[in-house]
């Protein structure tokens, strides 16, 4: 976790090396997916209930005037897009055991990408009832510039 995140670094059980591996390997795959002219990504990974239901958001500002894109839209046109985000859920998924076998059971991530490769994260541990538009609506008013 980095500064910024709302927890104290005496708060963090997890080895920081390990979480660093797992930002990397998200923001690696976001910038592959990402095209060429975008300025800024915000990628949501929330688990509903208490199944953990999980579901993903990805915004990119391709401009960075705060006109946002959404990714997941593009992606069901596209297996290599597909692949991809099917593939990012998955690390996020294997983060989030990780992080809850060390105690910390965090139930979404908010992960904020510039294009010079710069990022924070934000997580919310309270457990997601509805993950519907209203709380989409809700999640993007909070975290997106």
């Amino acid at each position: 976790m980095k500064a910024g995140d709302g927890l104290k670094s005496n708060q963090i059980h997890e080895d920081p090396k390990r979480l660093q591996e797992f930002y990397e390997r998200i923001g690696n795959l976001l910038f592959s997916l990402l095209p060429d002219n975008w300025d800024h990504v915000v990628m949501g990974y929330f688990l509903e209930g208490e199944d953990h239901v999980p579901h993903q958001q990805i915004l990119y500002d391709a401009q960075g005037g705060g006109d946002y894109l959404d990714l997941m839209e593009k992606v069901w046109d596209n297996e290599t897009l597909e692949d991809a985000v099917l593939d990012l859920g998955d690390i996020c998924a294997a983060m989030q055991e990780y992080c809850k076998s060390c105690g910390d059971d965090w139930q979404s991530i908010t992960f904020r990408m510039q294009s010079d490769g710069s990022f924070s994260t934000q997580y919310d541990y309270n457990t997601i009832d509805y993950y519907d538009a209203r709380y989409i609506q809700d999640w993007q008013s909070k975290s997106l510039d």
